[in-house]
């Protein structure tokens, strides 16, 4: 190593603070999954559904808005009212609420509009349209006796229609009944008097659209005639006039308009149109009206259609029951081209209201309570299956992984993350909630195996198998990889391999750089294969291992430079095995020992091959026992009371999990720990546990089960099917602050996240000195000195610097990455102690995963070079930043080495060398 980068670096390893002892806290904390104890969705009815973008082309995305007659969304007050923030998933009232019910919404000159009910008294004016303005609802002039119940915006104007009358508006407008639209100059409603729907009760407006150019209005009109006291009226029309489309005289309502393929989509609850067989749905060309299919049915509401949209087609929603003839539930799809309307998997267990293409997803909103699973009033449909807003179900975690910086738990669940999406049998967690993978699986995820391919770049790949038929809407057959590379696009999404198995796979594992699956099944096409297979990358398909096994395979571990697979199997490539097989790369053979009727897991820890499942075992220990390459031994006495389905060593310890009550003599719940003795895991869960992993200090834990710490002195821990057990009990942070760079005098706030289940207290530091709230005495004020967040207002020089934040339990503490502030635009050296000197001040963000800022200040002119080395003290890059006034200056460092290449990730010393001398370095980490 360079000598004066290894002085530099004896000199930062002796001011680095001591490591703080602390208590070994080791305890359980809940895991991300839940089983509908969580809120979910709405408390009451939601009748309409909205895209609204808050900031017009500003950076905020679109935000969900729905209006009804709830009071809460996911356990959020709410009047009537609510918008999604997508950032983070949670919802929030708009303002303080609406104190009437929402039946409509619209955009109207950026602003959200809404329209509600009205107390149908002709004597008292109804504030039945409001608008948000940013900080507070403003009303329109009054209607008066009725709902408004759909709302257009046409030539920049606003229309509205419903049940309304406005005839007690000043004496200067004329009376609208049923239709209006808002003058902005006179500040009142004007009268749309030629659409046709005249003065008369029992009459409404409910469907506005713009098609060809016109507006059309749809709804009933009150007809004496009718056998059901209404028939449809749709009309047409623009400046130059009016003109009705349908002949008064069938029977029914308009709902609503959609607009799709160069024709208007109408849906409603009627028979025909001008003498046209329809069914609740139809498309008007601009001439004539024609059917889809058999359109919709459905008792005792006629199958009625309340909302049509188009998402990838069209989709229709309202009463019905069937579709073209098949069962379809409230919602249905009719795909571009297609001659019928098809199933949304399960739809909805009641009435849809509206829906709404949201965030590359549909929304339906209404009056169900179970879409699939349970869903308050709200649901949101991926493409494949059904998702809730917010809670989840479940039956269990049957696999886990570590994979990319986060762990992964594939099995049978359901759960609403804080994107739109849900996660379908498999997710991934990383200190917050659970994440998705794509659209998931339509059935059970039972393996996981992840894997980086070799080089600085290779891509990380995860494997799954089960029982499922699709992955990410494509046919996988029972597995399926997923790969995550450097290159950002395409993005990463689930794919096939080759033509998948005929049955379920149990077991994934690398071997000599190629991939096996073991389970269930006997052919990949019409390749034959025992249950048994080995990937070829080359040729994309899975080939045959000699002859296979004659039953199910479970496990499998590569352990000596040998594949070791487990089962219920008795031969593999015809010879006796009994349970457990060596692969060596071409052929089969037989360990000797016991005949281990069930291998159900294999692990390997302190060089030995750990063998657990159902079986007698030796030397009175049934369910597991150890292998050395030779000779079979016990782990301790006893084995275990039954089945051993999961091993995991972690550190120095090996934990198993299962369905036992007691290993190796010692009380357990399904789950304990070997370090030469065997203990307990704080009293265990309450239920199989299935599947075990590991995540920074914490093993992970999937299962059956619905509450973890199960029968001890205090009470359970509820943790259905995923539990985290902490070794240290040590809180630790899920994301880091970043670093930032502002201009003197911005508003500027660093902000951490502590892994979800800790409880502890929060201190910010500034330079390694803690701060405090208040002013600074130098300008600025500091706000969150002891919260997750910190917030400095109109920031001066002096706030330059790193920033970190300790979070503080029983057991001990933890601090996060510090991230620096930087100031842009200044190149002196204002702040005290750096005037007239010349010293390397900062180097941020740190970690880094790109670029790297330097902050240096120099007491005269001078020439300047930048070196970085790698730990052995050899020069990585160097870069001439030429002779530099005296001031302070800003340089950066690419993460590329002096061929341009990236460098590997890992630690680095970053060296200011001035005028031939080095004024210091600092040691980086580098993160890829």
């Amino acid at each position: 190593m360079n000598a004066r980068v290894l002085a530099t670096f004896l000199v930062l390893n002796f001011l680095l603070p001591a490591a703080r002892a602390h208590a070994q806290c080791a305890s359980w904390v809940p895991g991300p999954l839940d089983n509908g104890l969580d809120p979910n969705g709405a408390n009451n009815t939601i009748y309409a559904a909205i895209s609204w973008d808050p900031d017009d082309t500003g950076p905020l995305a679109p935000r969900l808005v729905v209006g009804g007659t709830f009071t809460s969304i996911e356990n959020v007050a709410a009047l009537h009212i609510a918008q999604r923030d997508p950032a983070t998933g949670l919802w929030s009232p708009v303002g303080t609420g609406l104190n009437m019910n929402v039946y409509s919404l619209a955009i109207y000159n950026g602003q959200l509009v809404a329209g509600g009910d009205g107390d149908n008294n002709v004597g008292t004016f109804d504030q039945t349209v409001r608008r948000w303005d940013g900080s507070a609802w403003q009303n329109f002039a009054a209607t008066n006796t009725g709902d408004v119940l759909v709302m257009e915006v046409y030539n920049g104007s606003l229309y509205i229609g419903g049940t309304f009358m406005t005839h007690f508006v000043p004496q200067t407008s004329n009376d609208a009944f049923f239709i209006a639209r808002w003058n902005p100059v006179a500040n009142l409603w004007d009268a749309v008097d030629l659409a046709g729907f005249g003065s008369q009760t029992n009459t409404a407006v409910s469907a506005l659209a713009v098609y060809g150019g016109d507006l059309y209005v749809g709804g009933w009109i009150k007809n004496a005639s009718s056998p059901s006291g209404s028939v449809l009226r749709i009309s047409h029309g623009n400046a130059g006039g009016w003109a009705a489309i349908t002949n008064g005289t069938d029977v029914g309502g308009i709902n609503d308009f959609g607009v799709f393929g160069g024709e208007l989509i109408v849906a409603g609850g009627y028979n025909t149109i001008n003498g046209v067989a329809i069914n609740n749905i139809a498309g008007w060309n601009g001439s004539s009206f024609h059917a889809f299919s058999t359109g919709t049915a459905g008792s005792p509401f006629g199958g009625g259609v309340y909302s049509v949209t188009v998402h990838n087609g069209i989709v229709i929603a309202g009463v019905f029951i069937t579709a073209s003839g098949l069962t379809t539930n409230h919602v249905a799809f009719w795909p571009p081209g297609g001659s019928s309307w098809q199933p949304m998997g399960g739809g909805t267990d009641n009435s849809v209201l509206d829906v709404v293409s949201y965030g590359g997803e549909l929304v339906a909103v209404g009056g169900f309570t179970v879409a699939e699973r349970t869903a308050n009033y709200i649901a949101h449909w991926d493409g494949y299956q059904w998702g809730s807003f917010g809670g989840g179900t479940g039956n269990y975690v049957l696999a886990m992984a570590t994979f990319n910086g986060r762990v992964v738990a594939g099995g049978d669940f359901h759960q609403s993350t804080p994107s739109l999406s849900s996660a379908h049998n498999i997710a991934s967690w990383n200190g917050g909630a659970a994440r998705v993978f794509g659209v998931g699986m339509n059935g059970s995820v039972m393996a996981l195996k992840a894997f980086k391919y070799p080089g600085i770049n290779g891509s990380n790949e995860l494997i799954a198998g089960g029982v499922f038929s699709r992955a990410g809407g494509i046919a996988v057959n029972n597995i399926t990889r997923w790969n995550e590379s450097f290159i950002v696009f395409p993005p990463s999404a689930w794919a096939a391999m080759g033509s998948g198995f005929n049955n379920a796979v149990y077991a994934i594992e690398r071997y000599n750089n190629i991939t096996y699956a073991g389970g269930a099944f006997t052919a990949s096409g019409a390749t034959g294969l025992n249950r048994i297979a080995k990937w070829n990358e080359t040729t994309d398909v899975w080939e045959p291992m000699s002859s296979g096994m004659n039953g199910f395979v479970y496990a499998m571990k590569v352990y000596n430079g040998n594949l070791y697979v487990g089962g219920n199997f008795t031969t593999a490539g015809g010879v006796v095995t009994g349970g457990l097989a060596r692969w060596n790369g071409s052929a089969w053979s037989s360990l000797g020992g016991p005949s281990l009727g069930g291998v159900l897991s294999l692990e390997v820890y302190n060089n030995l091959l750990v063998i657990g499942g159902q079986f007698s075992g030796i030397s009175g220990s049934p369910n597991l026992i150890v292998y050395d390459g030779v000779n079979f031994s016990t782990l301790g006495t006893g084995g275990a009371n039954n089945n051993v389905r999961a091993l995991k060593a972690f550190g120095t310890r090996l934990y198993a999990g299962g369905d036992f009550t007691s290993i190796g003599g010692v009380a357990a719940n399904r789950i304990a720990y070997w370090d030469g003795t065997w203990h307990d895991l704080h009293y265990g869960t309450d239920n199989i546990v299935f599947a075990l992993g590991s995540y920074t200090n914490e093993i992970h834990v999937g299962g059956s089960f619905q509450n973890v710490d199960f029968g001890g002195p205090i009470r359970a821990t509820g943790s259905p099917f995923w539990g985290r057990y902490d070794e240290t009990g040590l809180p630790w942070f899920s994301a880091n602050p970043s670093s930032v760079t502002a201009q003197l005098g911005d508003n500027v706030s660093f902000t951490a996240q502590l892994a979800t289940g800790f409880l502890a207290s929060f201190q910010w530091y500034h330079n390694d000195l803690p701060l405090s709230n208040g002013p600074t005495g130098n300008g600025s004020t500091i706000g969150g000195a002891t919260a997750l967040s910190l917030s400095i207002t109109s920031a001066v020089w002096t706030d330059h610097g790193s920033y970190r934040v300790e979070a503080t339990n029983s057991c001990g503490s933890t601090s996060s990455f510090a991230a620096t502030l930087d100031f842009t635009g200044v190149t002196a050296a204002p702040s005290p102690g750096t005037v007239g000197t010349t010293v390397f001040e900062a180097l941020g963000p740190n970690p880094s995963g790109g670029a790297t800022q330097l902050a240096f200040s120099l007491a005269s002119d001078a020439a300047v070079r930048v070196r970085i080395y790698d730990l052995a003290g050899r020069l990585v890059r160097h870069v001439d930043l030429g002779r530099l006034p005296a001031g302070r200056h800003l340089a950066s460092w690419d993460a590329r080495d002096n061929h341009g290449r990236k460098v590997a990730g890992g630690s680095y010393f970053v060296g200011v060398d001035v005028d031939g001398r080095s004024i210091g370095a600092k040691r980086l980490t580098v993160l890829h």
